[in-house]
């Protein structure tokens, strides 16, 4: 059982001696660079080098539409792949990554715990993810929750929708062609003061005459889900 116990309002243990939690490692600014082509949005990546073994987070904080698409690792570099809507295109975004230690450094704080092992389990000094609330996505319709006024959030995208389609164009092809219109669209998470919103945007189209066989589907995740955390003053 724990020496120490910190419980919150509604009676639950927040932090003892078994406590976890990730700690904020890194912040970043990127850029979206003008794509053109079929893109009216914009494509980037940004990389974070580490030896811990756990799989670290990014929270996006944006004030247009953008989007964490993928993560790769290799070696002890892992890289993030990010889109945006076409109000994103030469701008920039901040992105906050966040990690679980293997093991929890000595930050001087006025507050530590340990454990059994005499290990540190918490130190006051960290500077802790902090969650506010989760977020519905849906391809069908922009959302948005309200948040504090004054305070700095991003989203975490745990599960992201999109929309991948070929569809029958109306370009002129001649007789033995078909217009086809291929496009990828996304949901992405934007912040203003008092709210954060998610809707979806197209990423990039193209229309081109197709030969037979004419390709035709799409691929759907209507729904999907962020984490809203806070990130004043990191």
């Amino acid at each position: 059982m724990a020496l120490i116990e910190v419980i919150g309002d509604d009676n639950y243990v927040l932090i003892d001696d078994t406590f976890k939690n990730m700690i904020f490692a890194e912040k970043k600014v990127v850029s979206f660079p003008v794509v053109g082509g079929t893109y009216s949005g914009s494509v980037t990546t940004v990389s974070y080098t580490s030896t811990e073994e756990s799989f670290p987070l990014l929270a996006i904080n944006s004030s247009f539409l953008c989007s964490q698409t993928r993560c790769t690792r290799s070696g002890n570099t892992w890289t993030w792949g990010l889109s945006c809507n076409s109000s994103g295109v030469g701008q920039s975004a901040e992105v906050y990554i966040f990690h679980i230690p293997q093991a929890v450094p000595d930050a001087g704080g006025l507050l530590q715990l340990f454990n059994g092992s005499e290990s540190i389990v918490f130190d006051s000094n960290l500077k802790y993810m902090k969650m506010e609330k989760q977020l519905f996505m849906t391809m069908d319709n922009a959302t948005s929750t309200a948040v504090t006024a004054g305070r700095k959030y991003a989203a975490v995208h745990s599960k992201l929708p999109a929309f991948y389609s070929l569809l029958q164009g109306s370009m002129s092809c001649g007789p033995n062609f078909r217009a086809v219109i291929e496009q990828s669209q996304l949901n992405g998470t934007s912040m203003a003061n008092g709210s954060v919103s998610s809707a979806s945007y197209i990423l990039w189209s193209r229309e081109y005459c197709a030969a037979p066989p004419f390709p035709s589907g799409s691929y759907r995740t209507k729904d999907g889900l962020c984490m809203v955390i806070d990130v004043t003053g990191l």
